[in-house]
């Protein structure tokens, strides 16, 4: 990837298709309204209203390294702004990019998965590296179990390229 305006151009031109798309689904009635680049909001290039509650999105063509680990996520600050943006309240944040971010989409899944805290606990965090991982999590959350597994529950990670945006489409 070319450094400098052709990567900014190219992040530009991949925000504005999930934006296109975000419109679409309010055209479709599915959201109410989309407010891009919010002033003051940090770690999210739009958000989106569908009158229950806000979702944050995080669009980024891609990842430097090619993938978000965790500790990318957090040392880029997103980790520790979803725990600000989500927690006590009904909100929810969208990570959209072509590079995916496998150990926060693993614990998200899990914790969909799971029936109960309890069960997440007991069952899910038994696979292999997945606790290490959480623990991680829950160091920069700083907060309980109970609210990092809630808090999981209400982020989407969509990993899709510009391609599959533009031919596919997405609810970015």
């Amino acid at each position: 990837m070319l450094p400098g305006g052709p990567a900014a151009k190219l992040g530009n031109r991949y925000e504005t298709w999930c934006a296109v798309w975000e419109l679409a689904r309010i055209l479709h009635g599915e959201t109410e309204s989309i407010r891009i680049e919010v002033p003051g909001l940090d770690k999210a290039e739009f958000v989106v209203s569908t009158g229950k509650h806000r979702e944050f999105h995080r669009v980024k063509r891609n990842h430097s390294n090619g993938k978000w680990s965790l500790a990318s996520l957090r040392s880029d600050g997103l980790l520790r702004s979803i725990a600000d943006y989500l927690v006590g309240n009904d909100d929810r944040f969208a990570l959209v990019s072509g590079s995916e971010a496998r150990e926060l989409l693993d614990l998200c899944c899990a914790a969909v998965d799971a029936e109960s805290v309890e069960e997440f606990e007991k069952s899910f965090l038994a696979a292999t590296g997945r606790k290490g991982v959480f623990e991680r999590l829950l160091r920069c959350w700083g907060c309980s179990t109970r609210t990092a597994v809630e808090t999981l529950r209400r982020i989407d990670i969509l990993t899709i390229d510009e391609s599959g945006i533009v031919t596919k489409g997405c609810a970015c």
